[in-house]
């Protein structure tokens, strides 16, 4: 009896000693607080492109999400403060994050030749000393940019399509050899070279960690300087690089917008729930701001403006409006005539990664749908609507739009494959709420008799 309860004891003790050495052999190798979380390759949405409002605030609201709110990555350059929420630092190369990341990076490469070019635009030396402005100055910049993103960082055959706003000038783009360089039969000045020189090798090298299959599904759409106005007028605080990264489906999942002139900066992807931006943030939110052009308004606008309560913000680029949207300058954008693909695209995919969002202004002022444009390389406008009015910006014949003849509105032929002749809406704020305000404004503006320009 003795060694039978001797031998039940040493058995238990055993299963005991067994399961505890187990469980500690365990936790060292893989503790569950530190396990690797390894990040799939991308893979494409294949959400629609349209929606209603209360579809799309249902799903901020968390109909296919736990988390509503995305990890912030937020330094308040003023305040000088950092705040971060549950943010993974490695994601993997196949991530979307990496890509935006690298873009980043590649802005932050190109920001001291930018900021050159821009005192050489506007007549100032690194001293400050008056020179001769020299307008041309932006056509090399713009030009030599593009050709930095387009032929060194995102070169070959990494993405589907790469489509950049000077496409046509990024062909007479001479930036290697021994020089002189050129843009477009623009000479460069020689004092450039060593800045571009040294930018175009780390572009080159920044390429190399971009993955080389993960990303061939996307199209990217470039704005090398938008702000072409504000650049040789000297509010380069207006300009910004835009970036932007859509699926095979021409749906906007990641982009960067980027101030050269003060480094600040936006950049996400809403399906990785990733958002870090650097901004100029405000303490005091201007709800009633509504961003604009510095340039001239249609009456629709001015008429929205007056029904929504607003006041008007002159505000240059669309990219730097979608920062200022983020940094609580305004409360709204919203245009009816002259943005592009590139100028939306970074955009887009940012301020929807911020919980906001920027869509079509013509199937929100018809049916209030959320619609986005499609980011596809295209020979023809996938877009088209028959509202919009022909102009020199959107249509692909300048000598058809006749000064002083009434405006009319063309075939898909006519317009440019990339306008974004439907106008836009950008709304940080993207409550049902404020979706409901600014339909309201919109249908009290068209029973005025006031409707959108689109041209």
């Amino acid at each position: 009896m003795t060694r039978i309860v001797h031998a039940v004891i040493w058995y238990t003790g055993m299963r005991i000693i067994i399961a505890f050495v187990a469980s500690t052999v365990e936790g060292r190798i893989l503790p569950t607080t530190t396990r690797r979380r390894y990040q799939t390759p991308y893979i494409r949405s294949t959400t629609s492109l349209s929606t209603t409002v209360s579809s799309f605030v249902n799903t901020r609201r968390g109909g296919g999400t736990k988390n509503n709110t995305p990890p912030v990555v937020t330094t308040t350059k003023k305040m000088t403060s950092t705040t971060a929420a549950n943010h993974n630092e490695d994601e993997g190369s196949t991530s979307l994050k990496s890509l935006c990341l690298i873009s980043k990076k590649a802005c932050g490469i190109m920001t001291p030749m930018i900021q050159k070019f821009y005192r050489h635009c506007n007549g100032i030396d690194s001293e400050g000393v008056q020179l001769k402005a020299d307008a041309s100055v932006f056509t090399i910049a713009d030009g030599i940019v593009q050709n930095l993103l387009v032929s060194h960082l995102f070169r070959g055959e990494l993405f589907e399509s790469v489509i950049g706003e000077e496409d046509d000038t990024n062909a007479g783009v001479v930036i290697t050899g021994d020089g002189p360089y050129a843009v477009d039969g623009l000479s460069v000045p020689p004092s450039f070279k060593p800045t571009i020189d040294e930018c175009r090798e780390k572009m080159i090298a920044l390429s190399s960690e971009i993955h080389r299959d993960a990303f061939r599904e996307l199209t990217v759409f470039i704005d090398p300087i938008d702000g072409t106005r504000e650049f040789s007028n000297g509010n380069g605080e207006q300009c910004s690089i835009c970036i932007g990264f859509s699926d095979a489906t021409g749906k906007a999942v990641a982009g960067i917008v980027y101030r050269p002139m003060d480094s600040t900066y936006a950049t996400g992807a809403r399906s990785e729930g990733f958002i870090e931006k650097e901004l100029n943030t405000v303490s005091n939110v201007n709800k009633k701001g509504f961003l604009t052009t510095n340039g001239r308004i249609s009456p629709f606008i001015e008429n929205l403006m007056e029904k929504l309560g607003f006041e008007r913000v002159p505000s240059g680029g669309a990219g730097n409006k979608m920062l200022m949207l983020l940094e609580g300058k305004g409360a709204a954008y919203i245009q009816d005539r002259g943005v592009s693909r590139w100028d939306t695209l970074g955009a887009q995919a940012v301020i929807e990664a911020s919980g906001g969002i920027l869509c079509k202004l013509s199937p929100f002022v018809s049916e209030k749908a959320l619609s986005g444009y499609t980011y596809l390389k295209a020979e023809k406008n996938f877009d088209f609507e028959p509202l919009a009015k022909l102009t020199p910006y959107n249509c692909v014949d300048k000598g058809s739009v006749i000064k002083g003849n009434p405006p009319r509105a063309g075939t898909v032929e006519e317009y440019k494959a990339y306008s974004n002749i439907c106008g836009l809406l950008a709304i940080a704020d993207a409550s049902e709420t404020n979706m409901n305000f600014i339909y309201d404004a919109v249908q009290s503006s068209l029973a005025d008799g006031f409707t959108p320009a689109y041209d």
